[in-house]
């Protein structure tokens, strides 16, 4: 084997243990024998240096040795017997120390203790030097065989030697150290783990056996991945890491790929060492589990592959796989298990083609000298000379009387003459296989071979040479294997042969070589069959002497014997032998394989003469897959138990288990005489023996190896040659795989498509086989012979012509596309025998004639005689596409059903189809409406249900028998009368609908698929007579049927029940005559011939909702029209209302029960209706319908057996209730609690349901066209009718009631209000019934008729005459009384006098009221409560707070209802007796129009109606309207939560009263409350008694005051204080809820409050360290205190300082004492700055009598409330507002003074100014922390984005960043120690504010 270097460097992983104790041995100081110590004896073994070798050792290994490598060079020292620590040198780099090498073959365990019992070294005897052999210490490679020492040493120690017991010394197998063959050994592994050398290595010329160049050596495998210039001394080991038994053996760098420790080199002992993979990106190596990739080292190694790693054997090294699927990928193999999951040809895959099965040696003929051993072996095949037919050989036959060989190949047969080196051959037909043959020499007149072929039997006569001279017959039986004589006697050649499926033929051949009948012979079929998968592989007959003629059939199963001369009739047949009993018999195989009773030879012997002919059949040679065996012919028979042997016959091939397996596998037997040759598996091998005995294997014999299965002897040249057919198993490995080459073979084909395609990419002779016979014959009536073959080759070349067809055709299959035609007849374009040249087609005409057809066939074989054409011109079609022109249908089957077109074949005539033509697909040949396309797709359908029958039709594959294919050229192809694309409903598919009706049966033409017609007894049962069958629905359109007859009294194919006697005389057209459009479009590829018939798989044809049957039964002739008032194939009569009832025929109908309908029972009456417009009719949904079920549903037994099931469209009552059928549909409603219609034509007596839950019945509503309201109200006699005062009132409302109560009902009405339409457009006609009826009534599907928003039942039961307006209060029908309020109980809401719309209570609202609430608040309702009505609310309240049940509380509204006067109790009894529930299901919760105070709680209905919100109300914590017109427990409501709730026992509660004109009257002592501390409600009924708004808890406005919450200094929650609440107003202040100045000083109520109100005390009044002490300074005051020379703040006074809103006075008291002095007089006179003055800022105006008495105006009116004076002073919503507003805290600019800043200075003396110590308590040009929305507090506040002024709480009550007034309880509001009289004073003097001091900005008191 040669050696390939490789990159990689690639490591074997070994797991050993240390078996030596110590790597250190004796180690000493350097010593030596002084001479004189001898005592003169000879002279011992020394040791100088005691380190454990002899000195004599190492002195002889003293010398170095210098190694030069040209680039290179090293010196290997040697050793030194004076150095004592030379022992563990390693100078050579071998990993062995030197001591180890001396002790070899001992290990250092045993070299030195007893166990040593001799020398070391290899001794003199055994040793190939002659001497005591010892492991060199400076040679890396004692033995040179190319393995280091140390490396063998390794291997003999870890794998393959062993210590003798008895010397202690290692022996090795293989690996010995100082045997020099080791290296060039083979030694791998064979399959037991046990055993050596078997290599890895391969036969890789293939002729059986592997020489030494083949081997894959031990050296090579060692040095596998080496550099070329390795050399042990200079490299050392070729390792990494550690290895067992050596000491640092590895010095090179390399590593193995999985990093691990071990042999950089393949293994020597496995044949397969791969031992890592490679994965991932960038890759790693993974080490494996179990080693090997499936591929022997060798052949990787061979063919550059890597034999470390496993990753290349799924690789495709040659790309030569085969994509084919055809997705454009080559998918990879992916599992060494299951190599064929990938279209890859991998390396593995090419691996086991060339091992083959262990059938790797070349097949064909080979032949050797016979009783010679080593002779040469010669080799013949297609590329040989002489050559055979093909490699595949089976049957040899010698003839030395000519010299001449036949062989039996797979192509035919080849004669070879080796004489001359010559041959001939017989090749048969491509795709015919020759599977045996026999030679008949005495047959002809010079002799006859009998044939076996894949198609049947053929006889070739010979010549006299022998030579083949040629086909006498043949015969297609179908395939015939084996075939031998019969010994029958009879003159001609009698012969059995064996087929498919263990059949067994007799036949014939007569002397001249014709072939007679094949006969079965039954009786061996039928033993045969008796093992199941039997195989006869070996037969012969024989006429034994005493027990006459026996058949012997060996089989893959067992032995079978047949008594029989010639086979006929009956006779005995018995297996002796079979799988379950073969041990008993022959020699046994592995148990359970069934191998030994597997017989594949046998051969009769016996005694011979001369000639060495058997003169006495004696033995009967059996070979089987485990031995030879020889079968005593003389006792066997009859006792076959004990008459096998095979005694020194087995061959043990010196225990080699593989071949002993392999040459046993007996496949021929050749006796001759006194040697029998033996074809097996391995090869041939010979026997001493003849038919009597066998002395064992005969040495004198060259094998012929490879799988040999037949032999015979030709002497050549006067020298007896064997002849050896061989079987090449799979493969013929004629050249070797190569993974590195796509097409191995060079025969054009890639290997991985022939591979793919069972193809041989070993073969290169295949290229120009046939396999699957696919070529033309262009002359067929001369031979059986392609003219165009359509080669292997020519199968790979191919390139698809089509996008959908694909490259390469596949050469086992002759038919790649599937399409009926042969691959070369596509490709060539040639189907002469696939056309149907008879049947023509001639300007429409389908023309049949015989001789015309065989003109035309010989035209398009030959050529047109008269235009020198050359015979038919078609077309190259794709034989990789099915269909070429992709128009579905199969190319093959367009050539079959083509017929010419013209009058005389010319070979270039147009096709009916043609398979290069798409468009032929949708053309109709035959005109039955079925297309080309559709005809081949029906066909499929009969190939389906032939095959396995179709349940989803009920259709069997027995039935199916007798069905027809439909043929493109016939328009009725099963002949039942009805055409093919009828009965195909022009489609090219059978769906289950169609079930009942196709164009292939011929006997459904009487069926009913669609199950129409109509039960016209109405018994339930559709008879026949009552079906429209098939028949009937496609002749309706030509043919008026008149029972048993047609409208010209011609007889009918079927009787029928389904007319009507007024047809005859009158109807003058059949219902086809007047087909519909629609109709028709639903057909559009029906002929003409088929227009107007019906759908015989649709019970409804014109899908206008009726069926066909119906209709065609209840059809009246109308001779004023001269139509059909029905009509299956017109849909627009869906519309028509023949009987006048205002009931569609569709709605007739489709009342039917759903579960009987014959329409969709998804679509009934009344949920759906028939609609039309002009000619298009609809059936739309009525989606308020309530329920699926139709009228039938509630239909009696006794009404169906009188009418049917459906309305009768022909009678406008249909069930006799006096009601037309149209007015009960069209105000029907359904009851969900009784699940029924309220009204129904197909039940009498009904109407007395509310449908519409307006609190009227049916009957009711439909009566008040003739009566007027029966409810205990007044009205005269002579009152209108309801509908008249309507007309009168507004007769376009009127018009438009009528209107929008009909289309209302949508399309529903159709028909009335057509009626109503013609009425209006021509009103001095009468209306008519059905509109008559209508026009009066209340709509009882409607519960608000006039559209006013009341229901019809609360317009009709509280309604009376007035009188005095002379009309109805309420009217259903008419919408004018919508404002009108019976009970006049609407209420002022903004007390402007009048009441507005959104503040009527009228009977509208008192009605909505019901439903909503309060509307215009439904939406304060939370979502997830949905409509809250009033109500709603009162029973929640009931149950809520008074504990009932929800029965108990509606029973309060009851109660309430009928308890308020006499008039409301009797009206309630009227409205239960119309209908019982009528109160509870309509009207329970009503607020009572006709009463002001429906819940009697003393609050006006419209008072509370005005104030209705809905909230979350104390004291319940609950949800409610928070007041209810019915719900008398309002009046303890607080909705407003303004009562006073936080009162403790220690509070005083305000004395109780009135205010009026702001004055207090105190009321007496019972309306006094006392202490306590439970919360006070300010309920609903106080809020009606004191005038305060019930859902505002301020009424007044005052409650602005706003509460700071703080947390460390800083601002966290600002919200108002709601103080001043209506409730705590009256209750804890006393003040006035209705006046936010209670007391009218111009003080509002929340200024006193927050600057009066004493907590502690309950009072107004506080005494306060507040009153300023003025210091008199010359002629003026100041307020300063003088004290020395310092000035400081003024003292204060303690003084009492009173805020009460209930008493003006206090506005003009001045508690802080900062008002200002005039002294200008004789003394100085105080004048004060009063509280009025502090609110206002002012020192002009003093109180609010001066203001009022004062012109001063606001917005032109006199100033009377303190707001206006404010607005007016701060110039409050003026255009300079934001300028003049003194009191505007903020500051809008660098230039602006007008803003606020209070400071606490700290300074203690006027006079010294200290800014550093001030501490800013309010700045307006600062931003408070509070809401500040960006930047920092240092800038001006944007108030406009609600931020606020730094401390804007000391100024700011309301938080509106303006100052409230001044701080009327600090003299010095702003701290810049200027008192506010003075500023503002100091401000007012030029009439402008704020130009000059302000008392909140503090200013610079050093200013002038």
């Amino acid at each position: 084997m040669r050696r390939k270097q490789t990159a990689l460097l690639m490591t074997l992983l070994i797991v050993g243990s240390m078996v030596f104790v110590s790597q250190i041995r004796p180690n000493s100081p350097v010593q030596s024998v002084h001479p004189g110590d001898t005592t003169g004896e000879g002279p011992p073994i020394t040791d100088r240096d005691k380190d454990g070798m002899p000195d004599l050792h190492e002195e002889a290994f003293s010398e170095a040795i210098f190694l030069d490598q040209g680039d290179r060079s090293r010196t290997v020292q040697g050793l030194d017997s004076d150095n004592g620590t030379d022992n563990q040198s390693d100078h050579d780099f071998d990993g062995l120390t030197a001591l180890m090498e001396y002790c070899w073959p001992y290990d250092l365990d045993s070299c030195f203790t007893d166990n040593r019992t001799g020398l070391p070294g290899k001794p003199d005897d055994i040793s190939e030097t002659g001497v005591r052999w010892y492991l060199d210490p400076r040679m890396g490679d004692t033995d040179g065989d190319g393995l280091p020492d140390g490396f063998e040493v390794s291997m003999c120690m870890s794998y393959t030697g062993e210590i003798n017991a008895q010397t202690h010394v290692w022996e090795c197998e293989i690996f010995d150290p100082l045997n020099s063959s080791d290296g060039l050994a083979d030694s791998d592994r064979c399959e037991l783990v046990t055993v050596f050398n078997c290599g890895d290595g391969f036969d890789v010329d293939r002729d059986g056996e592997i020489e030494p160049h083949e081997y894959y050596t031990n050296t090579e495998e060692y040095l596998y991945g080496a550099p070329e210039s390795w050399t042990t001394e200079f490299d050392g080991l070729r390792c990494s890491g550690q290895v067992p038994h050596l000491v640092d053996p590895c010095r090179t760098d390399e590593t193995r790929p999985t990093n691990d420790d071990g042999w950089l080199g393949t293994d020597p002992l496995d044949n397969d060492t791969d031992y890592y993979r490679w994965a991932g990106n960038p890759g790693q190596a993974f080490g494996l589990t179990q080693k090997g990739d499936g591929i022997i080292d060798g052949w990787e190694i061979y063919f550059q592959l890597d034999p470390l790693n496993s990753s290349d054997a799924l690789i495709d090294s040659d790309v030569d796989g085969w994509d084919i699927n055809r997705d454009g990928a080559i998918s990879p193999d992916t599992s060494s298990v299951t190599l064929d999951l990938g279209e890859a040809l991998s390396n593995l895959e090419e691996y086991t083609i060339s091992v083959d099965d262990g059938n790797w040696v070349t097949a064909g003929v080979k032949s050797t000298s016979i009783g010679f051993e080593n002779a040469v072996v010669h080799e013949y095949n297609q590329g040989t000379t002489p050559d055979i037919l093909h490699h595949d050989t089976h049957s040899l036959f010698a003839d030395d009387s000519v010299g001449l060989l036949y062989i039996g190949t797979r192509s035919g047969v080849s004669v070879m003459q080796p004489s001359t080196n010559s041959s001939t051959h017989y090749t048969l037909p491509a795709g015919v296989h020759l599977h045996d043959m026999y030679h008949w020499p005495s047959g002809g007149e010079n002799g006859i071979l009998v044939l076996t072929t894949s198609v049947g039997l053929q006889s070739i006569a010979l010549l006299e040479d022998g030579l083949l001279s040629g086909v006498i017959d043949e015969l297609v039986t179908g395939e015939m294997h084996l075939t031998i004589p019969l010994d029958t006697g009879s003159g001609d050649l009698d012969m059995i042969g064996f087929g498919e499926s263990q059949n067994v033929w007799k036949y014939s051949v007569d002397s001249e070589g014709r072939i007679g009948s094949v006969e079965s012979v039954a009786p061996l079929t039928n033993a045969l069959q008796q093992e199941e998968n039997a195989t006869v592989n070996a037969a012969v007959h024989v006429v034994l002497p005493s027990d006459g003629p026996r058949l012997f059939i060996g089989t893959n199963r067992g032995l079978v014997m047949a008594n029989s001369s010639d086979l006929s009739g009956g006779f005995p047949t018995s297996w002796i032998f079979d799988t379950s009993n073969a041990g008993q018999y022959v020699k046994s195989g592995v148990v359970g394989s069934g191998m030994d009773a597997a017989v594949q030879s046998l051969v009769v012997d016996g005694p011979r003469d001369s000639g060495g002919e058997i003169t006495s059949p004696q033995t009967l040679w059996v070979g089987t897959r485990v031995a030879v065996h020889q079968f005593d012919l003389i006792v066997g028979p009859s006792q076959p138990v004990g008459a096998f042997s095979y005694e020194r016959m087995y061959n043990n091939f010196d225990d080699d288990e593989a071949t002993k397996t392999a040459g046993n596998d007996v496949l021929t037997i050749l006796p001759l005489g006194d040697e029998v040759i033996i074809g097996s598996k391995w090869g041939t091998w010979a026997l001493d023996a003849d038919h009597s005995r066998s002395s064992g294997v005969e040495p004198d014999h060259t094998r012929i190896p490879g799988r040999v299965v037949d032999l015979a002897i030709l002497t050549v040249e006067d020298e007896p040659l064997l002849f050896a057919a061989l079987d090449p198993g799979q493969y013929a490995n004629i050249v070797q795989i190569d993974p590195l080459s796509n097409d191995s073979d060079s025969d054009g084909m890639p290997d991985g498509w022939e591979y793919i395609f069972g193809l041989d990419p070993t073969n290169p002779f295949d290229r120009d086989d046939d396999l699957d016979a696919d070529g033309v014959n262009l002359n067929p009536d001369a031979d059986d012979y392609f003219d165009r073959s359509w080669t292997n080759l020519d199968e790979f070349r191919y390139v698809a012509m089509t996008d959908q067809g694909w490259n390469s055709t596949n050469p086992k299959l002759s038919d790649t596309d599937g399409d009926g035609l042969l691959d070369g007849e596509e490709y060539w374009g040639f189907f002469v025998d696939k056309t149907n040249f008879t049947c023509h087609y001639l300007n429409g005409d389908y023309l049949c004639d015989e001789n015309t057809g065989e003109d035309a066939r010989n035209t398009y074989i030959t050529g047109w005689s008269d235009s020198g054409a050359g015979g038919g011109t078609d077309r190259t079609i794709d034989p990789t596409n099915t269909d070429t022109d992709g128009d579905g249908m199969p190319d093959g089957w367009e050539i079959k059903y083509r017929r010419w077109i013209g009058q005389t074949f010319t070979g270039g005539n147009e096709w009916s189809l043609d398979p290069s033509d798409p468009s032929d697909a949708v053309e109709d040949a035959d005109g039955d409406g079925l297309t080309n396309l559709c005809e081949y797709q029906w066909q499929q359908i009969r190939l389906l249900v032939l095959e396995q029958g179709l349940s989803t039709h009920n259709e069997t594959s027995d039935g199916a028998e007798l069905w027809v294919d439909t043929d493109p050229n016939l328009i009725d192809s099963d002949g039942d009368g009805l055409p093919d694309g009828w009965e195909a409903r022009y489609t090219c598919s059978w769906s289950s609908a169609q079930e009942g009706l196709n164009p292939l049966n011929g006997s459904d033409a009487g069926n009913n698929p669609d199950g129409d017609g109509y039960d016209v007894n109405h018994d339930g049962i559709l008879q026949p007579e009552e079906s429209l069958t098939n028949w009937m629905e496609y002749y309706l359109s030509s043919l008026i049927m008149l029972g048993d007859v047609d409208q010209n009294g011609a007889s009918l194919a079927y009787s029928t029940h389904l007319y009507n006697d007024s047809w005859n005389g009158s109807a003058t057209n059949a219902f086809g005559f007047f087909v519909s459009q629609e109709v028709l479009d639903d057909q559009p590829l029906a002929p003409q011939r088929d227009y107007g018939t019906s759908d015989p798989l649709s019970r409804d044809t014109d899908q206008d909702g009726m069926p066909d049957g119906w209709e065609v039964y209840f059809a009246r002739w109308d001779v004023y029209a001269d139509d059909w008032t029905l009509n299956p194939v017109m849909e627009l009569d869906s519309l028509g209302d023949p009987d006048g009832d205002g009931m569609t025929n569709w709605e007739e109908y489709n009342s039917i029960a759903a579960n009987f309908t014959e329409s969709d029972p998804d679509k009934s009456s009344p949920q759906y209706y028939a609609f039309g417009t002009g000619n298009i009719a609809s059936i739309q949904v009525w989606s308020e319908g309530g329920s699926s079920m139709s009228f039938g549903e509630f239909m009696t037994p006794e009404q169906i057996a009188i009418s049917g099931m459906t309305a009768d469209p022909n009678n406008p009552d249909t069930d006799g209730d006096g009601m037309y059928d149209g007015i009960e549909l069209l105000f029907t409603q359904w009851n969900q609690s009784d699940m029924v219609w309220t009204l129904n034509p197909l039940v009498a007596g009904d109407g007395h349901y509310d449908a519409d839950r307006d609190a009227l019945t049916d009957l009711q509503e439909l009566n008040l066209t003739v009566s007027n309201p029966i409810n205990g109200g007044l009205s005269p006699p002579d009152a209108p009718h309801m509908w008249e005062e309507a007309i009168l009132q507004n007769e376009n409302a009127f018009l438009q009631r009528i209107n929008s109560m009909l289309f209302a009902k949508g399309n529903r009405a159709m028909i009335a209000a057509q009626q109503f339409l013609d009425w209006r457009s021509n009103p001095a006609l009468p209306s008519p019934p059905l509109l008559s009826t209508i026009i009066g009534i209340t709509d009882p599907t409607n519960n608000d008729t006039d559209n006013d928003q009341m229901i019809d039942g609360y317009e009709y039961w509280f309604t009376e005459w007035d009188l005095d307006g002379n009309q109805w209060e309420m009217n259903p029908l008419s919408a004018a009384d919508v404002d009108f309020d019976s009970d006049n109980d609407s209420w002022d809401c903004n007390g402007d006098g009048q009441i507005d719309e959104n503040e009527s209570y009228d009977n509208l609202a008192e009605y909505q009221s019901r439903i909503y609430g309060k509307y215009s608040q439904r939406f304060s309702v939370p979502a997830n409560l949905g409509l809250m009505s009033y109500a709603r609310d009162a029973v929640i309240a009931y149950q809520e707070e008074m504990g009932m049940s929800e029965l108990d509380s509606r029973g309060m509204l009851y109660d309430s209802f009928v308890s308020k006067d006499i008039m409301s109790s009797e009206r309630m009894i009227r409205i239960n007796e119309a209908y019982s529930d009528n109160w509870n299901l309509s009207l329970v919760g009503i607020s009572d129009p006709t009463h002001p105070d429906s819940d009697g709680d003393s609050m006006p209905d419209g008072w509370e109606f005005c104030y209705s919100v809905y909230t979350e109300t104390l004291p319940l914590n609950s949800w409610r309207w928070s007041l209810n017109p019915i719900n008398p427990l309002d009046v303890d409501y607080d909705p407003d939560a303004d009562g006073w709730y936080d009162r403790t026992s220690g509070d005083v509660p305000a004395p109780q009263g009135t205010w009026e004109s702001r004055a207090f009257t105190t009321s007496d002592s019972n309306s006094q409350i006392a202490p306590g501390n439970s919360p006070l409600y300010f309920t609903n009924i106080l809020e009606w008694q004191m005038g305060t708004l019930p859902i505002s808890n301020d009424t007044d406005g005052d409650a602005v005051q706003m509460v700071r919450d703080e947390a460390n200094g800083l601002t966290v929650g600002y919200d108002k204080s709601w103080q001043l609440t209506d409730g705590r107003e009256v209750y804890k202040f006393g003040t006035n809820p209705d006046d936010d100045d209670t007391d009218g000083d111009m003080l509002p109520d929340w200024w006193e409050h927050d600057n009066g109100w004493n907590e502690s005390n309950d009072n107004w009044t506080s005494f306060l360290h507040i009153k300023v002490v003025w210091e008199d300074f010359g002629s003026t005051k100041k307020p300063l205190n003088v004290t020395g020379f310092d000035l400081s703040r003024p003292n204060m006074e303690w003084t009492w300082a009173t805020f009460d809103p209930r008493d003006s006075t206090d506005a003009t008291e001045d508690p802080d004492n900062d008002g200002g002095w005039g002294c200008s007089g004789p003394s100085c006179i105080y004048i004060p700055y009063n509280n009025f003055q502090e609110f206002f800022g002012n020192t002009t105006l003093t109180s609010a009598a001066q203001v009022r008495g004062s012109p001063l105006l606001h917005q032109g009116e006199q100033i009377t409330e303190w707001w206006q004076l404010r607005d007016h002073l701060l110039q409050i919503g003026t255009a300079n507002d934001i300028y003049a507003n003194y009191f505007r805290m903020y500051r809008i600019n660098a230039s602006d003074d007008l803003y606020a800043h209070i400071v606490s200075d700290n300074d203690v003396d006027y006079m010294l100014l200290d800014p550093s110590d001030d501490v800013h308590i309010c700045r307006g040009d600062w931003t408070d922390d509070w809401e500040r929305r960006w930047g920092s507090f240092d800038r001006f506040p944007n108030t406009g984005q609600g931020e606020f002024v730094w401390g804007w709480w000391h100024l700011d009550i309301n938080g509106d960043n303006i100052a409230d007034g001044t701080d009327p309880l600090n003299y010095d509001t702003d701290g810049d120690w200027l008192n506010d009289w003075f500023e503002i004073d100091d401000d007012m003097v030029d009439g402008v504010r704020g130009n000059g001091g302000s008392p909140i900005r503090y200013d610079d008191r050093t200013t002038s």
